[in-house]
């Protein structure tokens, strides 16, 4: 579910563009801004279930980054230990838990303490940032690079002392705040990248193959197969069974999903421009993955599921959500994580505004629509058109059981027009009237009411 694309791959990650909202208000898109200093670049990697929370790092100086935390309140907010705390800088946030409560990345330690090294942490707002430690020897060096679903289980790296006396990095998984070494295959180092929403499976790469690790098999390497010749991994489902990526199949470097049932299949590319895609997260069920694919433009952000294929992102949100005038000119190059339900997609991209990279926040969570059922016994009927009348003409703080079909906080002429279209069975108006005779009905109900007797005459 998670995805760490600009540490796991080694790739350079420029900036990035944000947007979220609450899901009662529908569907929407916005860039989540940058924090103050350096040039304007703001990268994320997380987001929380609810799309409330949205973690990343920031460019704040000309070679630094800082981590964020993004919320709906507060916007981009810098996240810093206090005064005399444990960290000097805190340069990542990576993973975010299921309610937004847990933070887990990397910081700078407060010099002198052990060497100024490089130490993971974790952060929830009560506690501020505990420090995970680190394995003896080597260089001081620990990072998390995700968190479970509950906030519990988080998956690392940490540097110890390897052959010859040589520092080496092996995959660390904490569970309860006490740290384990996953070592590495034959020996060899390992760094991890995602761990599954239950804090079961752990994927990333060791002595240049990809690896999987769970309690029950240790780690162990995973090797492509059908019509993939080469194989990274980059995002896997809540339970781990679905794992996502990116390798070289027959028609080029191809997006794949893998499963034990299913084994590796190819999810295409975009249309235009040379094959290339890649996988770089998946929601928890295993069935909507988000990515990039190859146009004639360049690297686009990519949605695939099983009844459409491989979509562009933009043009998604633009045609099935209507958030074209949010997109104006935007650019959505790559997608980092998506929710675990599919509702909250966080990558980067070029913003119009400011002309360079930035985080962004896509909300595809839709509206619910005018409901003329406003008792709640899920049949509208002649019942609905009592409540409906009773509360006509309430001009604020409205609610379903009142009448207000569309909350809007008002019981009016609209709400009638959706019981009217929603009626069952039984209708008092047994059709739907064409436009010129439904304005005549609307009108007549209008007057009726206002005509009504009040308790006073």
């Amino acid at each position: 579910m998670k995805m760490l694309n600009a540490i796991y791959t080694g790739a350079a990650v420029a900036s990035m563009t944000l947007c979220c909202s609450d899901a009662s208000l529908g569907a929407s898109f916005v860039g989540l801004g940058d924090l103050p200093g350096g040039i304007y670049q703001s990268v994320p990697y997380d987001v929380s279930d609810d799309g409330s929370v949205v973690v990343g790092r920031s460019r704040t100086t000309d070679f630094g980054d800082e981590a964020f935390r993004w919320t709906q309140a507060t916007g981009m907010v810098r996240m810093a230990d206090q005064v005399g705390g444990h960290f000097n800088t805190v340069g990542t946030a990576y993973g975010v838990s299921a309610d937004g409560s847990v933070i887990v990345g990397v910081g700078r330690l407060t010099p002198p303490g052990t060497f100024g090294g490089t130490e993971a942490f974790r952060w929830t707002e009560a506690g501020g940032f505990v420090g995970l430690g680190d394995l003896t020897g080597g260089v001081y060096f620990s990072e998390a690079i995700g968190v479970s679903a509950d906030g519990d289980v988080i998956a690392g790296s940490s540097v110890e002392d390897g052959p010859f006396a040589q520092p080496i990095e092996h995959t660390v998984r904490w569970s309860s705040g006490m740290m384990a070494n996953l070592g590495g295959l034959g020996g060899a180092y390992s760094h991890p990248g995602a761990i599954s929403g239950d804090g079961s499976t752990i994927i990333g790469i060791s002595d240049n193959k990809e690896y999987r690790w769970t309690q029950e098999t240790g780690m162990v390497a995973l090797t492509p197969g059908d019509d993939f010749t080469t194989a990274r991994f980059f995002g896997l489902s809540h339970d781990g069974s679905v794992l996502v990526g990116g390798g070289n199949s027959t028609n080029g470097f191809e997006a794949f999903r893998r499963s034990e049932a299913g084994g590796f299949v190819g999810l295409g590319d975009l249309p235009g421009g040379s094959f290339a895609s890649y996988a770089s997260a998946v929601s928890g069920d295993g069935s909507i993955i988000v990515g990039t694919g190859r146009t004639g433009s360049g690297d686009r952000a990519a949605i695939w599921d099983a009844a459409h294929g491989m979509r562009d992102l933009r043009d998604v949100l633009v045609t099935d959500f209507g958030l074209g005038a949010s997109l104006d000119g935007w650019i959505l190059t790559t997608v980092q994580a998506i929710s675990s339900d599919g509702k909250f997609i966080v990558g980067y991209g070029t913003n119009p505004n400011t002309a360079t990279y930035e985080a962004w926040l896509a909300n595809l969570t839709t509206a619910p629509g005018p409901d003329g059922n406003f008792n709640g016994d899920d049949i509208v009927d002649h019942e609905d058109l009592d409540l409906w009348s009773a509360g006509f003409g309430t001009a604020s703080g409205a609610e379903l059981i009142d009448g207000d079909s569309d909350g809007d906080g008002d019981v009016d002429g609209a709400d009638f027009l959706t019981w009217q279209r929603q009626v069952g069975t039984t209708p008092i108006v047994t059709a739907v009237p064409e436009p010129a005779t439904r304005r005549l009905l609307v009108l007549g109900v209008l007057v009726m009411f206002y005509r009504r007797p009040t308790k006073e005459s």
